[in-house]
């Protein structure tokens, strides 16, 4: 009966020892799950044994013995919840980790969407910018051009008068011949 229970405390703390290592939620669950079946056969094991106490010496033994015990096994419970609420936090972080780098990404793409516009919005901008100095340039040739066919006009109006005048004079001598 010594035998069960001693290997009854190897197997609890080969399972707490399971437990701590253990690196996924699933792990954990599972080897809570085979803890408490080890607890159920130790607390077996230890009524089994306390019948066949026979000796105030091995019952004060024994009793030292379970005091010893029960804090070992709150010390580790506390433990297994301590780790659980740990790995539930690392958890929320790594979501939170998740969404950041995702947001993050995100961000990236939004800003390289508004450096491409900007950068559009440059081109245009220089693009209307060309657009303009070309309608100066016509607007100034045409100006030009103007002045030369208004400088020409008024030397056809000139001509055009000087003409007359001469026609006029003309048509008056072959009218009193």
């Amino acid at each position: 009966m010594i035998g069960d229970l001693r290997a009854g405390v190897i197997t609890y703390r080969n399972v707490i020892r399971e437990h701590m290592l253990s690196e996924t939620l699933e792990e954990k669950l599972a080897a809570e799950k085979t803890l408490a079946t080890v607890v159920e056969a130790n607390t077996k094991f230890r009524k089994s044994y306390e019948g066949m106490i026979t000796s105030p010496e091995e019952r004060a033994l024994y009793s030292e013995w379970s005091k010893k015990w029960e804090e070992y096994k709150k010390g580790t419970q506390e433990s297994v919840a301590a780790i659980r609420e740990i790995g539930g936090s690392i958890a929320r972080l790594s979501e939170i980790a998740s969404a950041i780098a995702a947001a993050v990404e995100e961000q990236g793409a939004a800003t390289q969407e508004i450096a491409r516009n900007v950068q559009q919005a440059a081109q245009g901008t220089q693009q209307v910018s060309s657009n303009i100095t070309d309608v100066q340039r016509g607007a100034s040739e045409t100006g030009s051009a103007s002045s030369q066919v208004l400088s020409a006009a008024q030397m056809l109006s000139r001509d055009s008068n000087r003409l007359k005048l001469e026609v006029g004079k003309f048509l008056d001598s072959v009218r009193a011949a």
